[in-house]
């Protein structure tokens, strides 16, 4: 997985620059830092090749000759197919803002009804998280952060989607869709192979308790 980040200055497209980025594993807030590289017209790039796939990330590229606002470039890396943390990035007049007592307002946007306050835990260089156990995959949230400071950096808010792999096996009509193989009602048939010659035995299609219980073990670990 690549990292990017846009260095602007003045507005502009910043080129030649030699940006530190930096990156918390929110499962113990332990920081990594390296070098990126320039790809072309101010975007920065950094291959986060040591990456978890269960693991959720968040990431600041310190374009460290520029100044205020410009200075830094944010973002997160959540799990692929798991929502377990709330995260904002606080600024103060452009800047990282830390030491701060952070509230959280979460909606659940798909039954229009408020969730869940909760107070956030501060990670490092103006991240705050909030540990998200009460998710349910296929619900949409927005969430809002009170951050204490003035005007249009008193509040943070967005949105909580699906992850981009849910885990969900259906077999439409008796198919199976993982092996694109059809099967008889019994779950199991001998099929021709090719017109006068051949058979094979088509494999046995699992019990729907063991495709659920297969579905469960992907959601919490991402193994099959």
């Amino acid at each position: 997985m690549f990292l990017t980040g846009v260095a602007t200055e003045n507005g502009a497209s910043k080129t030649g620059l030699t940006p530190t980025i930096k990156i918390w594993d929110l499962s113990d807030d332990s920081l990594n830092q390296a070098s990126a590289v320039e790809v072309g017209l101010g975007l920065y790039s950094y291959n986060f090749a040591d990456r978890i796939q269960t693991g959720h990330y968040l990431f600041l590229f310190d374009f460290v000759t520029l100044t205020f606002s410009e200075q830094y470039a944010c973002g997160s890396v959540p799990p692929d197919w798991n929502r377990d943390w709330v995260t904002v990035y606080v600024t103060e007049q452009g800047l990282p803002k830390t030491g701060l007592t952070v509230e959280l307002t979460i909606f659940n946007v798909t039954d229009n009804s408020l969730l869940l306050t909760a107070t956030m835990t501060e990670v490092d260089f103006g991240f705050y998280k909030y540990q998200f156990t009460t998710w349910v995959r296929n619900k949409e949230y927005g969430f809002v952060c009170e951050t204490g400071l003035l005007n249009d950096e008193l509040a943070a808010y967005g949105i909580i989607d699906d992850p981009i792999i849910t885990g969900r096996v259906t077999y439409p009509q008796e198919r199976d869709v993982r092996r694109n193989t059809s099967y008889g009602p019994n779950g199991s048939k001998t099929g021709s192979l090719r017109p006068g010659g051949g058979t094979f035995k088509m494999p046995i299609k699992r019990p729907d308790e063991e495709v659920l219980e297969i579905i469960k073990i992907h959601r919490e670990t991402g193994n099959i």
